[in-house]
């Protein structure tokens, strides 16, 4: 198995392997061309190829930050405002007609309480599940 299926099965697993980092790089590289892009139809290209999937009629506005990005899948006419960072080290799985306020952040990931396997980085991830019609935001 490797340390991605690990990371993915919700087991310990090494963050800094090189398939892992691979992974990583080539979301960091689609999103630097996201969030510097204007161009409505080349950032729905870019988001085809960062993410799992995500339906056309979704929308998301820059700046966007996640981890892995092909781990988080956005259903029909869903919006997510400025500044939503993902950390998704698990599936983040994102349903129809949603709405996400800016700056929220949703985090897959965590960290042993006991600070000695802290000291190792051991991570382990846990899959977030938004439903339909949800809306994620501050209130007046």
């Amino acid at each position: 198995m490797t340390e991605f299926e690990k990371m993915l099965a919700g087991e310990e697993f090494d963050g800094g392997s090189e398939s892992i980092n691979q992974i990583r790089q080539n979301a960091a590289d689609l999103l630097q061309a996201i969030n510097q892009n204007t161009n409505e139809a080349q950032r729905d290209e870019l988001f085809q190829q960062l993410m799992g999937s995500i339906d056309g009629s979704s929308i998301i506005r820059s700046p966007f930050y996640c981890e892995f990005g092909k781990t988080i899948s956005i259903g029909k006419k869903t919006f997510l405002n400025m500044n939503v960072t993902m950390l998704d080290g698990a599936k983040i799985t994102i349903g129809s007609n949603v709405l996400i306020g800016p700056n929220t952040q949703f985090y897959s990931a965590s960290h042993d309480l006991n600070y000695l396997k802290r000291r190792s980085w051991a991570t382990q991830c846990a899959p977030i599940v938004v439903e339909d019609d949800v809306w994620i935001g501050g209130m007046l």
